[in-house]
């Protein structure tokens, strides 16, 4: 379902604007970055309070997980005929901001986006009391689509480049440390999807 949605998601946002894409330089360093950020976590995760830590990446992860829940949805509502005519009837706000007569900024909303939003806030409210294991595959899938949706490849070659390091990166860090194991056992984020 996410790769589904993220890909459609990703065509749609390409008609419509331009985006900007990974290049094959991009792909090497994407499995590079990965590791370091990885290898960050764990060492946090095992030198500081833990009880500071879930509280600081349940912030960070609400936030950004408030914004993706929404654009799933929007976007899920969208694939619906009788949906996408009823969100396309609301009248639009366009906000520009400008420095020295270039654009820096550009985004546009309706009241129905506004309605999702704030469904998506109290969404993330109750996930952040709570944490419960549906909600965390809610946010999971957004972020997932989300993700498919905002990474643009230049080639297939680059892609192939990418899911290559990727695996790689995957063997050595499941299978060559217990870094992995340790970091997801740790974190309560919904960075995973729980059964």
């Amino acid at each position: 379902i996410p790769i589904v949605l993220g890909s459609l998601s990703s065509v749609m946002d390409e008609v419509s604007k331009e985006k900007e894409n990974l290049s094959a330089n991009d792909a090497y360093s994407f499995p590079i970055i990965g590791s370091f950020c990885l290898l960050g976590l764990y060492l946090v995760f095992k030198y500081l309070e833990p009880a500071y830590l879930s509280l600081l990446i349940t912030a960070y992860f609400s936030i950004f997980g408030c914004v993706s829940v929404a654009k799933l949805a929007i976007r899920s509502l969208s694939f619906i005929p009788a949906l996408k005519s009823l969100m396309d009837s609301f009248a639009k706000f366009h906000f520009s901001f400008k420095r020295e007569e270039e654009q820096v900024v550009s985004f546009s909303f309706s009241l129905f986006d506004v309605a999702v939003f704030i469904a998506s806030a109290a969404f993330t409210a109750v996930y952040a009391c709570n944490k419960h294991w549906i909600m965390n595959n809610v946010f999971g899938e957004a972020f997932a689509t989300t993700a498919i949706t905002l990474i643009g490849l230049e080639s297939f070659s680059v892609g192939l480049i990418m899911l290559a390091g990727l695996f790689v990166y995957d063997i050595f860090w499941v299978f060559g440390t217990n870094v992995m194991v340790s970091v997801a056992k740790n974190l309560d984020a919904p960075i995973k999807l729980l059964f």
